[in-house]
């Protein structure tokens, strides 16, 4: 295959550049290029320098097959302009952290992770911008998923489908379930698991952790391509109801979100990262064999030294395996965005008004009657 014929297969396998295909021809053709890499690819594109912090690199596996073509070509999944425009640096990194997650980059044969960022970086944000991006783009120059679930607290489920019309400045359907009877819910939960091989209207549903089990019988029916969570740690008892439920569900990708991930029970800790990505650490069994005893005897008071050492060694271990599926974040990233704090003490004088309300007040019968009562020192 010679360059302009390689040129053209390429660029009819990447739907994402479609819609320029004639103009990139002719301008990588121009270049001369023989190699695709990412900053030739977006020069041509007309990307410029200045833009291509919105980039996310991954490989296209389709291009390996010609033989004429480097072993590994990296291509660019951009994320919608309309987010990036409003991701400060720290989100940015978040949604590529979360991002190589899905695809299986951080850890081989595993997709999920867990978003611990402290309240207020951006935790939600951050989340739709993975959800959005994987709904339209993905490593095979195709959309990664085709739906998504949302699980939070009832209280925020009306909040995550107006955060998602706010960001998004309504690109995206979502269906959420907020109220209805059971016979209703069931049709609308049918209709979202029923939609295969073509996009649905409602790409993303928005449920209740409440509402979720008592329909996971309907949920379970179909696939999803991602589901999140919010407030993840309500889910530290992998043998509670809700649990099973979400775990029962057919996605390959798990995304956690929790200010508060850490949990002071090891086995509760097992329970979220179990729940993100399956057997990563064992069973509950195993993992509480391997690592848990082995950590909490190298701090009990009579630990020997030998104790000691096996536990420092189990848990520099367990650290290094979670730190692959967690990020964490905490407020004093905001340092940089925020003004210096400067606090001033105010005295404001009482008005003409409130001095007579005060008075008349303080001199009533009734205010009277109680300071009678009072022993004052």
């Amino acid at each position: 295959m010679n360059v302009p014929e390689t040129i053209e297969h390429f660029l009819l396998q990447c739907p994402c550049f479609h819609a320029h295909r004639v103009v990139l021809h002719s301008q990588l053709l121009a270049l001369n290029v023989t190699t695709f890499d990412l900053p030739t690819l977006l020069a041509a594109a007309g990307v410029p320098p200045s833009r291509q912090h919105a980039v996310i690199r991954l490989t296209c596996a389709f291009l390996r097959k010609t033989g004429q073509l480097p072993e590994k070509v990296e291509v660019a999944v951009v994320v919608d302009p309309v987010l990036t425009a409003v991701l400060r640096p720290h989100q940015r990194e978040g949604v590529k952290f979360m991002y190589d997650c899905s695809i299986g980059k951080k850890i081989e044969d595993n997709f999920g992770c867990i978003m611990a960022d402290e309240m207020g970086l951006g935790k939600t944000l951050q989340c739709i911008t993975l959800m959005w991006t994987l709904l339209r783009q993905g490593p095979d120059c195709r959309p990664a998923i085709e739906k998504a679930v949302i699980v939070a607290p009832s209280s925020l489920v009306r909040n995550w489908y107006n955060e998602i019309d706010k960001w998004l400045k309504g690109k995206l359907n979502s269906l959420a379930i907020d109220s209805g009877t059971k016979t209703e819910i069931d049709s609308k939960l049918k209709g979202f698991m029923s939609t295969f091989g073509r996009r649905p209207v409602n790409p993303v549903l928005i449920i209740s952790y409440e509402t979720f089990r008592l329909h996971a019988h309907v949920l379970h029916q179909g696939e999803v391509g991602l589901v999140l969570c919010d407030e993840g740690h309500r889910l530290k008892n992998c043998e509670n109801q809700t649990y099973q439920a979400l775990m029962g569900l057919k996605a390959k990708r798990r995304v956690l979100l929790s200010g508060t991930p850490i949990q002071n029970d090891l086995l509760e800790y097992f329970s979220l990262l179990h729940f993100v990505n399956a057997g990563i650490l064992g069973t509950a069994q195993e993992f509480r064999k391997k690592y848990e005893r082995a950590i909490l005897r190298s701090r009990d008071a009579d630990a020997s030294d030998r104790d000691h050492q096996m536990g420092k060694e189990r848990l520099e271990e367990l650290i290094s395996i979670v730190s692959r599926c967690i990020i964490r974040r905490t407020n004093e990233i905001l340092s940089k965005y925020l003004p210096v704090k400067v606090e001033q003490v105010v005295c404001c004088p009482m008005t003409p008004v409130q001095k007579d309300m005060y008075h008349a007040f303080i001199t009533s019968n009734a205010v009277k009657k109680q300071l009678s009562g009072m022993v004052l020192f």
